[in-house]
């Protein structure tokens, strides 16, 4: 690839792909949690949290079964919904002498999962505007998939690092001759940008391990990660000129 127009297109496509493999294994989550707010609201002959947990099933057979941007923002509307009505149950409940009860610590975990899902879709939320080919997809799906499966102590073309610390997300790229190819957790986000759009630089000392902590740039996104020193090093030789070789 050489021109930015063959880049772009494998970013829509990598996009495409992304959303296919990702909203369809969380429709299974959201079968789950309408399938739990079902039973919940059966039990409590609670009319609302029933219909949304209706809703929250759908929602998921629709992901598995379609799967695109707009179902990541249904999730994010109904389980945020679901997760607001018990957080509301369970104070007018401890407000009328019933107790707390465990629905409101439920509650705030839907609500944290609503908005991870809203996030998810403002990321992806243009991926479907414009069509990517079928040749384009199958060389995206091909690409994530070896850089998911490879060992970047064992393959001379692959760089990683870590992102946060309680929560961690590891991350993977290939060094191209013409630019990279990042897979953020085990495909959450994906970046493909050109060589000048991608950069490492050191962002403090060693942690423990020997890694080190650096500012990892991808296009208009930066991640503060840290990096083993083999990946540094293996990073530094590519940009330096040097051909990434695979192992």
């Amino acid at each position: 690839m050489e021109s930015p127009r063959e880049w772009a297109q494998l970013q829509r496509a990598a996009d495409h792909e992304t959303i296919r493999r990702s909203v369809r294994a969380t429709g299974i989550g959201s079968t789950v949690w309408g399938v739990i707010n079902l039973a919940i609201g059966a039990g409590m002959g609670d009319v609302i949290v029933t219909m949304l947990g209706l809703a929250l099933l759908g929602t998921g057979i629709w992901k598995w079964a379609k799967p695109s941007p707009g179902g990541l923002l249904a999730s994010g509307i109904t389980l945020s919904l679901i997760g607001a009505w018990n957080i509301l149950g369970t104070v007018l409940s401890a407000a009328a002498g019933s107790g707390a009860g465990p629905f409101v610590v439920l509650g705030v975990l839907q609500v944290m999962w609503g908005v991870r899902y809203f996030q998810r879709w403002r990321r992806f939320s243009r991926a479907g505007d414009t069509p990517a080919s079928e040749a384009d997809v199958q060389q995206a799906r091909v690409l994530l998939q070896a850089l998911r499966e490879s060992n970047p102590k064992q393959v001379g073309d692959v760089i990683e690092f870590t992102v946060g610390a309680l929560n961690a997300q590891r991350g993977r790229v290939r060094l191209m001759d013409q630019g990279v190819v990042c897979l953020l957790g085990d495909g959450d986000d994906v970046r493909v940008v050109r060589r000048a759009q991608f950069d490492v630089q050191p962002n403090g000392g060693a942690v423990l391990g020997g890694a080190r902590k650096v500012r990892v740039r991808l296009a208009e996104r930066t991640l503060d990660a840290v990096m083993p020193v083999e990946s540094i090093n293996r990073y530094e030789t590519w940009k330096g000129g040097a051909p990434a070789v695979a192992a």
